[in-house]
């Protein structure tokens, strides 16, 4: 493909009249121009299996040839060089690709690990290329598996390290879950996790007061409040008093982008574009905290409009839906604080409408 690339730089030069001067060409039709000029498609496919059959090559016969590992590495080096410069040079956009093929390339290329042990021990084992003093009571009376091949020092420290590297390869999953398991058992470590309940109604508890924590899996339960400096801060906490803070404006726009999040998340689980683990650490649980924000933001938003609402003149509340009426309400708030609108003296709000952060214009 390097020499393809030099060979249509040539036939570009020659078309500009031995310039470079990237104007000028002897093309009189755009189809001849597009053709010269555009290179080919870059296959990823193609250059994926050449990987892998150059690591399972190199693999497979680098215990006799050892010679293949600098080979190959020169190979992947050159091909990652030429590949970067041919991208930017030469090939033509194409459209982008997933993480999927990757993932299985990854997934595949630690299979020749497996391979690379099959024959070594066929290669290592052999007297005659590599000996050391036996072991009596290894192997048995077969051609492959005698007591010359496989009572070998160094065939018992390979076969142990290679079982080894097998057990850590195929169950790796497994071990990290027992030794983080163990972990948390002796050092006594508490579980992090996310837990999203309903938030149970405190009669202590006021807009912009202190907020109460509560523990996972038990939820309704206060155990400390985080004005407590000498306890610490509890493991969950809920924050709904935040929108005490936002202005009206500030509560629709949060509104409508909490609706339009939950509605992506809602269609992206119906198309099936997460797994069943993915949905199992975070995604349901992420949906359920976009659902109560939402919902605490639109019950907010509904008492704040049915305060103002009646206040409005030349609008009927009674034949409005709860969308038309929270619009309503924004436009009034919106002229309330247009500081260039010079009725805005005569339009009364409520301090609730500012929020917390009161803004005085």
């Amino acid at each position: 493909m390097l020499v393809a690339y030099l060979w249509r730089s040539v036939k570009r030069f020659i078309d500009r009249r031995f310039s470079f001067n990237e104007r000028v060409t002897k093309q009189a039709a755009q189809s001849d121009y597009e053709e010269l000029y555009t290179g080919p498609e870059f296959i990823l496919q193609v250059r994926f299996a050449q990987f892998l059959c150059t690591i399972f090559v190199t693999m497979t016969y680098s215990s006799g040839v050892p010679g293949l590992y600098a080979i190959s590495f020169l190979s992947l080096v050159c091909t990652y060089w030429i590949d970067k410069l041919l991208l930017l040079r030469f090939y033509r956009l194409t459209d982008g690709y997933s993480q999927h093929l990757s993932s299985r390339i990854v997934k595949l290329a630690p299979l020749a690990i497996l391979i690379h042990s099959l024959f070594g021990f066929m290669i290592f084992s052999y007297p005659y290329i590599l000996s050391s003093p036996g072991v009596s009571f290894i192997g048995n009376q077969t051609q492959y598996f005698n007591e010359n091949r496989m009572g070998q020092t160094h065939m018992v420290v390979f076969v142990i390290g290679f079982l080894v590297v097998w057990v850590l390869l195929f169950f790796e999953k497994s071990i990290v879950f027992l030794l983080t398991k163990a972990r948390r058992l002796c050092f006594k470590e508490p579980r992090k996790r996310a837990y999203v309940a309903e938030r149970p109604q405190n009669p202590q508890e006021t807009p912009g007061g202190p907020r109460v924590g509560y523990t996972p899996g038990r939820p309704g339960t206060p155990t400390q409040s985080m004005i407590a400096a000498e306890v610490g801060p509890p493991e969950f906490v809920f924050a709904d008093d935040v929108y005490q803070e936002l202005n009206f404006k500030q509560l629709f726009n949060e509104y409508k982008k909490l609706k339009q999040e939950k509605q992506r998340l809602l269609a992206q689980k119906a198309k099936s574009r997460f797994t069943p683990l993915q949905l199992k650490q975070y995604v349901d649980d992420y949906i359920l905290i976009v659902e109560r924000n939402e919902a605490a933001v639109y019950k907010r938003l509904r008492s704040l409009t049915d305060a103002h609402i009646e206040a409005i003149h030349e609008v009927d509340p009674d034949i409005m839906t709860e969308n038309e009426k929270m619009k309503t309400v924004l436009e009034y708030y919106s002229q309330a604080t247009d500081k260039n609108n010079p009725l805005r003296d005569h339009i009364e709000l409520d301090p609730a409408m500012h929020g917390c952060l009161t803004s005085k214009i």
